[in-house]
């Protein structure tokens, strides 16, 4: 599946925690600009189309290959298109990935020594 920022949008809006929902067993996840809150249950419907989404990132981002990326790099898909020119769409994907236990932040206490003063993330 090739990356798409209104897909990657519909996931979120999808499976975030609605107002009316219980937030036991959320799954919680620290963004860079804010925190989610995903329902359990519509991330594990939506798993595999996330793993997909990610797979779809450059292969410096993945840990069989380049062990992570600085998150600037999230808006190239592997064939070297830019995909987005949001920052928020790249965070919204980062943390779906985190929520389906598919990406996972690195190096979130150093943020100020990076670039751009952004963590770097790996695709699991």
């Amino acid at each position: 599946m090739a990356l798409d920022p209104e897909i990657v949008q519909s996931l979120v809006s999808l499976c975030l925690l609605r107002p009316d929902e219980p937030r036991d067993g959320a799954i919680e996840v620290e963004g860079i600009r804010g925190d989610y809150s995903f329902h359990v249950d519509r991330i594990a419907e939506n798993t595999k189309t996330i793993g997909e989404l990610l797979f779809d990132l450059p292969d410096q981002f993945k840990a069989s290959f380049g062990g992570g990326w600085s998150f600037l790099n999230a808006c190239i898909d592997r064939h070297g298109n830019q995909w987005t020119g949001l920052h928020q769409r790249m965070e919204e994907l980062v943390c779906l990935g985190i929520a389906a236990k598919k990406a996972k932040w690195q190096m979130r206490e150093l943020v100020d020594a990076l670039p751009g003063g952004v963590p770097f993330f790996v695709v699991l």
